[in-house]
């Protein structure tokens, strides 16, 4: 599996940015990014190995919106088919 918004250069980069800052509400700052942009996508071996080389592998693409969380796999030319494990657009 892989996550839709890298986990390395994303999320943990926006968590460990909360936690310097330390919100009254860390708690409630932390499950909104977790909630944002923790999901993960069934890919091939395939498609991991040549879609998703370079930069995308652990990148968003750099004109990136912070809103959608496909971007990555658009961009790769990986089309992501909605589950119901994956209901949040």
């Amino acid at each position: 599996y892989e996550h839709l918004v890298p986990k390395k250069n994303h999320l943990f980069k926006g968590l460990q940015e909360l936690v310097e800052k330390m919100p009254d509400n860390l708690e409630d700052e932390i499950f909104n990014l977790l909630d944002k942009y923790y999901f993960v996508a069934a890919i091939t071996k395939e498609e991991n190995d040549t879609k998703l080389a370079g930069h995308l592998r652990d990148n968003m693409p750099k004109n990136w919106n912070k809103k959608d969380v496909k971007a990555r796999y658009k961009d790769a030319g990986i089309k992501i088919i909605k589950t119901q494990l994956f209901e949040k657009e």
